[in-house]
């Protein structure tokens, strides 16, 4: 399945949008590209969805 468009915030904002298959997608992210994993140690990272264009 593939994924969608996501953001990721340093901040949480109310009510984050997300879905589980972004949130594997960035953890699997997370354990393979180096500079994702460097980016984000030690900080707290919110995904959310995007809205997608004509919704």
């Amino acid at each position: 399945m593939p994924t969608t468009p996501f953001t990721h915030q340093q901040t949480p904002i109310p009510s984050p949008v997300y879905s589980r298959i972004n949130v594997g997608n960035f953890m699997a992210r997370l354990l393979v590209e180096i500079e994702c994993r460097e980016q984000w140690k030690g900080q707290m990272s919110v995904l959310y969805n995007r809205a997608l264009k004509g919704s």
